[in-house]
């Protein structure tokens, strides 16, 4: 059997957006086995060339669509080779890709080492296949940097559970957003949270208990009071009645754009979005209060405490609050702790 890397572009005309354009992407495939990488390029699909792979037509927005597919296909070029074999892999190809994917396709380091992953991945699979007996890439080393987490403050969330708002659809999303705040929920376990989803739990109070959707791990979440009354406030809501849904969720795109009419109702500077819920009731619901990161990382569904980690500076930060009393020296004591 000859081992290969073949390449493909191809439109997903499903993702086509609003503008009636489509993300191109470029298919890997090795034996069979594939994985997928966006070229972050889109185009109408009616102007997409199947068998040459191209955007059809001489416009400048052509041009430079087919330029940057060239490029992407350049480190194949440099090889001569319209495919390569995969005992031609090397930890210095990766090298070279890794770096090209930075230069010419100008990507930031967590683009980067997604496009570096689902390669390895489809490497990983001719290793188990036996078609080649290692991975070239094993030792290559291409971390993931945590950005940081932007997240609400008791003022801000104050400000945002207070608002009266006349546009029924804006008071709705502000109830939902402020339901994420203090429960932690994802999008998509909060547009699917039923009462089958509600316990009695341990202490003879409420519970939410889910299956996360994205990892499958068990999540169980005390209902704190502010996000029992918005469960009570829709109980008899007419359209959650008829979905079985305990909230009036709207698709995740029409609620971060509502969000940023209420960010701007508000006053708040930082960008609303349900991912910013999330954080919140990480940081400032919870770790603030003092409640151990072990805790949190078991409400929020994390498989890994490294995952809830990132949030480990709104720790630190708790624990400078707290020794602020030791740390006013007091001058007649000996050991320079106040007393």
């Amino acid at each position: 059997m000859k081992n290969k890397i073949v390449t493909h572009f191809y439109v997903k005309e499903a993702r086509k957006d609003s503008k009636g354009v489509a993300p191109i992407y470029l298919r890997i495939t090795v034996n069979g086995e594939r994985s997928e990488i966006s070229t972050n390029k889109k185009v109408d699909p009616e102007l997409w060339d199947k068998s040459s792979e191209r955007v059809s037509g001489r416009s400048e927005p052509a041009r430079i669509i087919n330029v940057a597919l060239n490029n992407l296909m350049g480190k194949v070029e440099k090889y001569n080779k319209s495919d390569m074999r995969l005992s031609d892999l090397n930890n210095l190809f990766i090298e070279e890709y890794n770096g090209y994917l930075k230069s010419s396709k100008g990507l930031k380091q967590n683009s980067a080492a997604k496009d570096i992953k689902n390669l390895y991945r489809v490497i990983n699979k001719a290793v188990s296949y036996r078609w080649i007996t290692k991975n070239p890439f094993k030792d290559f080393s291409c971390n993931y940097v945590n950005p940081p987490r932007a997240y609400l403050t008791d003022e801000e969330i104050e400000s945002l559970y207070r608002k009266e708002f006349a546009i029924k659809r804006l008071a709705r999303v502000r109830d939902v957003f402020i339901f994420q705040i203090y429960t932690g929920l994802s999008y998509i376990d909060l547009a699917e949270l039923t009462e089958d989803n509600i316990e009695i739990g341990i202490n003879g109070n409420r519970w939410i208990v889910i299956h996360r959707k994205k990892t499958g791990t068990r999540s169980s979440i005390p209902i704190l009071p502010r996000a029992q009354e918005i469960l009570d406030r829709y109980k008899n809501d007419p359209h959650c009645v008829s979905e079985s849904r305990l909230l009036p969720v709207c698709t995740n795109q029409r609620m971060n754009g509502y969000l940023k009419e209420i960010a701007d109702l508000c006053g708040i500077k930082k960008p609303l979005t349900t991912h910013l819920a999330r954080h919140t009731f990480a940081t400032t619901i919870t770790l603030s209060n003092g409640v151990p990161i072990e805790t949190v990382s078991k409400m929020l569904g994390h498989s890994d405490l490294k995952t809830t980690q990132i949030y480990s500076k709104v720790v630190d930060r708790k624990i400078a609050d707290d020794m602020k009393n030791l740390l006013k020296v007091d001058k007649n004591s000996e050991l320079g702790v106040a007393k």
